[in-house]
Order: C-alpha cells, then sequence, then structure tokens
C-alpha cells in the first residue's frame, strides 16, 4: 500500500472518525439536555420532598393529638365500662324487685278476689238491711220532729198573743176585743 492509498484510507478512518465524534457529540449533546432536566425534575422532587416533609410533620402533630384523644377516649370507655357494670347490677337487682312485687300484686289480687269481695259483698247486703232498718226506726221519729217544730210554732203564737192581750191590757181594751179567728191552728 502506498502512502497515498495509506492516507486515503487514514482520511477515511478519520471522516469516519468524525462521524462518530460527531455522533457522540450530539448524543452528549442530548445527554446534557436529559440531566438538565434531570436536575430540574430533582429540584422539583426536593421542592416536593421538603413539602412532603412539612405535611409528615403536620401529619406527626396530628397522630399525636390523635393518640392524646385515643388515651382519654380510653379512659373514658374504661369508665363508662364500669358505669354499664354497675347499671347492670342495679337493673338485675331491680328485675328481682320487680318479679318480687308482681309475685305481691297477684297474691294480693286473689285476696281481694277471694277475700276482700266477698266480705264486702256481705257487708253491703247487711248494710242495706240496716239502713232499711234505720229508715223504719227514724219514721216515728221525724213525725215527732214535725209535731215538736209545731208545737213550737204554737207556743211562739200564744207568747206573742200574751205580749198582745198584756199590752191592751195595760191600755184599758177589754181583752174581748183580741182578733182570735185570724190565729192559725196547726
Amino acid at each position: 500500500m502506498t502512502t497515498d492509498e495509506k492516507l486515503d484510507l487514514l482520511v477515511l478512518q478519520m471522516g469516519s472518525m468524525d462521524k462518530r465524534m460527531s455522533s457522540m457529540e450530539m448524543q452528549m449533546s442530548s445527554m446534557n439536555q436529559a440531566i438538565i432536566l434531570l436536575r430540574e425534575d430533582v429540584n422539583v422532587l426536593k421542592e416536593d420532598v421538603g413539602v412532603l416533609k412539612g405535611d409528615v410533620s403536620v401529619l406527626k402533630e396530628d397522630v399525636s393529638v390523635l393518640k392524646e384523644d385515643v388515651t382519654v377516649l380510653k379512659e373514658n370507655v374504661s369508665a363508662l365500662t364500669d358505669r354499664v357494670g354497675g347499671l347492670e347490677e342495679r337493673v338485675g337487682s331491680l328485675e328481682v324487685h320487680v318479679d318480687w312485687l308482681i309475685q305481691e300484686a297477684k297474691e294480693v289480687k286473689l285476696i281481694i278476689e277471694n277475700e276482700i269481695r266477698p266480705n264486702i259483698s256481705r257487708v253491703a247486703e247487711g248494710h242495706l238491711d240496716l239502713a232499711r232498718n234505720l229508715q223504719a226506726a227514724l219514721k216515728p221519729n221525724t213525725e215527732v220532729e214535725m209535731l215538736n217544730i209545731r208545737m213550737g210554732m204554737v207556743e211562739a203564737d200564744v207568747k206573742e198573743l200574751k205580749k198582745q192581750v198584756y199590752a191592751r191590757g195595760k191600755a184599758g181594751k177589754p181583752s174581748s176585743s183580741l182578733p182570735v179567728a185570724n190565729v192559725p191552728f196547726l
């Protein structure tokens, strides 16, 4: 191979290398742009991470408050559980008392139906007879009272007449001029 041929080959290889170098430069330029975009994305990602850290911090505070609230809630539930236990005992006791009262009421009802009602009926029948007997016994008494009332009216009329007679006797008028016919006799 001659020098010219070697030079041509060398030029050809250099041209090929130039093309590869150009291709590499284009790839490097493309990689630089990708790196720039990647850096921008990383910066945005850093900002997002910063915001996320703030949100996580707020979330931690909220979780802390929530833990405190859950602790208070557990205490309240425990207190309510104790109170419900006490209420269950009281309700059980009340159920026993109510059952006892129901039984007592049934017994009282039986006593009323079997003993008191028949006795009341007997007393009522006897009272009706007593009332009739009393009315019969009081009938003559009412007649006597009516006669006593009439007698009292007659005595009052007699007293009035005596006063008039006495008054006229002092006045000098004869007693025969008294109006005897106007006096009602009962």
